[in-house]
């Protein structure tokens, strides 16, 4: 705000003070008639010199050279000024398709999966296993590669290990978690009735893990044996009437006696390993003085555990446009809030001081747990994501590879123009949408539900794995690499579909 300028009187920016100017002072005086004049005169002529600065600053045009992620980052390197995105931009320049999968049957016609996971079958074979949510019912397959990572048909193992398997019926399936400690897939239904709540999907072990001379030996999870328990109902209990599960969060190893977070309709639940669930009390009821605005409802979108904090989560909900940072010891009086753009659908932890939240209305930004202020206003990001389009859906595929530094998310609509694919590649750093030539056939129709990362046996860095619409639903993986060797030149030749 500029300074209001007195007759008489002269403003010190230093001491923010106005100072009666004396013209019969000395001139050696501090705030004499020649002093202030000196001054004046001075000040003048060093803003005249940054603006003429910024002028020079503004005619400077910089090659076209060094956006080039190659070459413009070598040369960017030699000047000692290295863009933050160099190596997150190489890295989407280089992913190409490495093949892909059929989850479902072939008979289910053109198919989605909605939920997905990818897991390790066997460890020393390097076989990799996909499970995911079609419809009313959970499929798997299995990942078959050659040694260049690619997925490829092995014609020479058992038919049922080289198609997709119907596994069993969850109907309305919310979320597919895997729970490390206890070796289980944790899947909740958002279905109301005695068939919501929370399963278990294991499979059988006791095969042995090393294959026969003929291989022919099942690998250590088994499609063929799976078994569903059904863990926990909560529909005819009497305080929870209308209460669906939306997601879980599995615990961490640390945290022993706890095996998932669930989020609902109505609040938290902790489900315990003695088959106890502990209903926290209801978000809606924080008192107003902790937080601004009317009530906030107790859908919950997600759930993520705060790194190196077994005991905090951080949850978001449906309609109020916050995140709570809650801590499962504590009372929920006690838990702290965060104001995002709009509904959080999904909230990834990625480090112990920064979350990302994403949901409608093209809302997909970073936030510093360390600088939260009060709920009178919505919190400031330390990143956002300017070319994220997302209009009103809350149901999207979204994944984070904090190794990498990079979040795959779903375009609803996709954008128009050269890159308007249906799922999108952000840098964490910067937010800046990357190029990924490899993607932009994806879901021409439709963008995708199901986005992971993840690394398979005997690779070095994760892969991208997309559900897209296709017969019986395509699981297709993007990694980086081409056809040839880059150091023999040997061509891989075709894929094997």
């Amino acid at each position: 705000m500029e300074t209001r300028e007195i007759p008489g009187y002269y403003y010190d920016p230093d001491k923010k003070k106005y100072f009666k100017v004396v013209k019969n002072a000395p001139a050696a005086a501090a705030y004499s008639a020649e002093s202030v004049k000196r001054r004046k005169l001075e000040h003048d002529k060093a803003q005249k010199a940054r603006i003429a600065e910024g002028y020079k600053k503004r005619s400077i045009r910089r090659s076209r050279t060094l956006q080039d992620p190659l070459l413009g980052g070598f040369l960017a390197r030699e000047l000692g000024t290295p863009p933050k995105d160099l190596l997150v931009d190489c890295w989407s320049r280089g992913l190409c398709s490495k093949g892909s999968v059929r989850l479902g049957l072939p008979r289910m016609g053109r198919a989605s999966a909605e939920h997905l996971f990818l897991g390790t079958a066997d460890e020393k074979r390097g076989l990799g296993i996909a499970i995911g949510s079609i419809g009313d019912g959970l499929h798997g397959t299995f990942i078959p590669r050659d040694e260049n990572d690619r997925i490829v048909q092995d014609t020479a193992a058992p038919f049922w290990m080289q198609e997709g398997h119907y596994l069993e019926l969850v109907p309305q399936v919310s979320s597919l978690k895997y729970h490390e400690p206890s070796s289980k897939l944790l899947v909740t239904s958002r279905d109301p009735g005695v068939a919501g709540g929370i399963y278990s999907l294991t499979f059988d072990s006791t095969a042995p893990a090393l294959p026969a001379p003929d291989g022919t030996s099942p690998p250590g999870w088994d499609l063929r044996r799976p078994n569903l328990t059904h863990m926990h109902n909560w529909s005819r209990q009497r305080n929870s009437k209308g209460r669906v599960a939306n997601t879980c969060a599995p615990a961490p190893a640390a945290n022993s006696s706890l095996i998932c977070v669930v989020g609902t309709s109505r609040g938290l639940g902790c489900y315990s390993s003695n088959g106890t669930m502990l209903w926290l009390e209801n978000l809606s009821s924080v008192p107003p003085h902790l937080k601004a605005g009317p009530p906030p409802a107790s859908d919950i979108l997600s759930i993520d555990f705060l790194p190196n904090n077994p005991q905090t989560v951080l949850a978001g909900l449906r309609g109020s446009r916050k995140i709570c940072l809650a801590d499962l010891r504590q009372n929920a009086r006690e838990w702290e809030w965060i104001v995002h753009r709009s509904s959080p659908a999904h909230v990834r932890c990625l480090s112990e001081h920064h979350v990302l939240a994403a949901g409608p209305n093209h809302s997909m930004s970073i936030y510093d747990l360390r600088f939260r202020f009060r709920e009178t206003s919505r919190n400031r990001p330390v990143v956002i994501f300017p070319e994220y389009r997302n209009d009103v859906q809350i149901h999207f595929g979204l994944d984070v590879d904090t190794s990498l530094g990079v979040v795959a998310a779903a375009n609803h609509p996709p954008p128009m123009g050269p890159m308007g694919q249906g799922m999108s590649i952000f840098s964490l750093e910067t937010g800046k949408r990357l190029d990924v030539p490899a993607v932009r056939h994806v879901v021409q129709d439709s963008p995708p539900n199901a986005l992971v990362f993840h690394t398979l046996p005997r690779e070095p860095n994760a892969s991208l794995f997309v559900s897209r619409a296709g017969v019986g639903c395509v699981v297709e993986k993007f990694s980086l690499g081409g056809d040839h060797d880059e150091w023999t030149g040997e061509n891989f030749g075709p894929l094997a579909f």
